[in-house]
């Protein structure tokens, strides 16, 4: 009992647990029944209670241990609940003492400039002792399976929170960081990365790495700085940097991030991109219910690498308000002209300044605002998940509908449905391709579709491309549908000719633009 008293006094926690060396359980106190089980948890190996996707990221941890050094804490999910797991063995013991604090809906994660100013001192601390970490940097192909990616995912994370808690890192004095680009060719693996990926099944096909010494010419924020560009660099490029110095591949990145920057600035705030159109269908007759609004650049030139970097480096509140005035101007000159969806990122939603000017403009409007509707992409995880929401009721409450787009995907799951209040939910027919693979996947999927429509919530289906996509979601409950099977995006102003050409038809005299 003394034992287990000293293991756990270093946390508060919600459940005390305590595993031999090879991680099976062999006591269990505190809140169990959060983890919905009635099940005795002695004689369990602790990864069984963690969701599928994180065992492997336990397992490592696992073998990678250190007696007398503090274990994490770890980001994992238990029984579909967010928790952080921290351990602790003594020198003398084979026991592990772990605790398991289950995060509450309030609190807030750490924000990315705290993390580095962290990281940046521990650089420092590492150099001070004569300890400099070196830097690894992975890129995952697509060899890898979506439970490996996920376990890379979320590594650097991991490595990061160990490190900075003083217990070294899980790989010597090596820090990992990810990326998850797809790669074809075969590679060899650095020493430090090999036994994780031999440990995980993984041969050297579906990565590269390359690995940067400490450079003493920076300080611990610029290395954290330029290991983030040079991996948003791998990620916008899809090519791994030459091998050369932290410091000269950090200065060469930022030289021509600056240089994009400038011209994507330009793009935007001057609006050389054109608005495109794509239409949203009646699952149930075919026909047209809305468009989407989408950026391109001119001639439809795909615009989605712009659109990343908007988001990254603060500019997509520009671009999200450019579209809305596309959207405005399209809607104020035609009472026939049909419903019209303008994307707003997560980070847009939260931002009051830009949410007071669209609120303003929409009450001001003199249609009906019913065909105004808005979509919140997962481009960006919603900081403020209360601003958000009282920024969509305000929206609501002048009559536009707003959808949550890629349910699921990205930043967006069941957090975002239980405290947004929208009325739409956007499935990609990726949801749909697994559900065709397998009677389980399928039903799980039916599950899902069941839970959107009782609490209220329409499905939209999009990147519909086959008639089989399509049977399959209307079977699922969706009541729109949208993709290259109902039509290609057009340029906004081949739609404005389409209901001029219609209201002449109907014999309407009236100004379009």
């Amino acid at each position: 009992m003394l034992s287990r008293f000293v293991t756990f006094a270093f946390a508060a926690a919600d459940i005390l647990i305590e595993t031999d060396e090879e991680g099976t359980i062999t006591f269990a106190s505190g809140a169990i029944g959060a983890l919905h089980t009635r099940d005795d948890l002695v004689g369990k190996p602790l990864v069984s209670l963690v969701e599928p996707a994180f065992r492997a990221i336990l397992n490592l941890v696992v073998a990678h241990h250190v007696k007398g050094r503090r274990i994490g804490p770890i980001s994992l999910e238990f029984a579909g609940q967010p928790v952080q797991l921290s351990g602790w063995q003594l020198e003398d013991s084979r026991a592990i003492g772990w605790t398991v604090s289950f995060k509450r809906s309030q609190e807030r994660e750490t924000p990315a400039n705290v993390l580095d100013e962290e990281f940046g001192a521990l650089v420092e601390t590492r150099r001070a002792a004569k300890e400099a970490l070196t830097f690894t940097l992975l890129d995952i192909g697509r060899a890898a399976d979506a439970a490996d990616k996920a376990f890379f995912s979320t590594l650097s994370e991991l490595v990061r929170a160990s490190a900075l808690d003083g217990a070294g890192g899980l790989v010597g004095d090596t820090l990992l960081l990810t990326t998850q680009r797809g790669m074809d060719e075969t590679v060899e693996i650095d020493s430090a990365v090999a036994e994780i990926c031999g440990y995980l099944g993984l041969g050297s096909g579906p990565i590269e790495t390359i690995t940067f010494e400490d450079d003493p010419t920076l300080t611990g924020e610029q290395i954290s700085e330029a290991l983030r560009t040079v991996a948003e660099q791998v990620n916008a490029t899809g090519r791994m940097p030459d091998r050369v110095t932290l410091g000269e591949a950090a200065v060469a990145i930022a030289r021509d991030r600056q240089k994009n920057l400038t011209a994507l600035t330009t793009v935007i705030r001057n609006r050389r991109f054109e608005p495109y159109a794509q239409v949203i269908v009646d699952a149930l007759t075919g026909e047209e219910a809305a468009y989407e609004l989408l950026a391109r650049l001119p001639g439809g030139k795909p615009f989605e690498a712009g659109v990343s970097m908007a988001e990254r480096e603060g500019l997509i509140r520009d671009l999200d308000l450019a579209m809305f005035d596309f959207a405005m101007g399209f809607l104020q000159n035609g009472d026939e002209r049909p419903p019209l969806a303008v994307n707003l990122s997560g980070r847009t939603i939260t931002d009051l300044g830009a949410m007071s000017q669209i609120c303003k403009r929409v009450e001001a409007a003199r249609f009906d605002r019913s065909r105004i509707w808005f979509e919140v992409t997962e481009t960006a995880r919603i900081s403020d998940l209360p601003t958000a929401a009282n920024l969509i009721a305000n929206l609501t409450r002048l009559g536009c509908q707003v959808a949550l787009d890629d349910f699921g995907e990205g930043a967006s799951g069941v957090a975002y449905l239980q405290k947004l209040p929208v009325q739409q939910v956007k499935l990609e027919t990726a949801f749909l391709d697994a559900a065709a693979t397998s009677r389980r996947a399928y039903q799980i999927a039916a599950t899902q579709c069941k839970m959107l429509t009782t609490t209220g919530h329409s499905i939209t289906m999009e990147r519909v491309e086959t008639e089989t996509q399509a049977t399959l979601a209307r079977r699922m409950g969706a009541s729109r549908l949208q993709g290259w099977f109902f039509g290609k995006p057009m340029p906004l102003a081949n739609l404005i000719e389409i209901y001029k050409v219609s209201a002449v038809r109907a014999g309407k005299v009236e100004t379009f633009s």
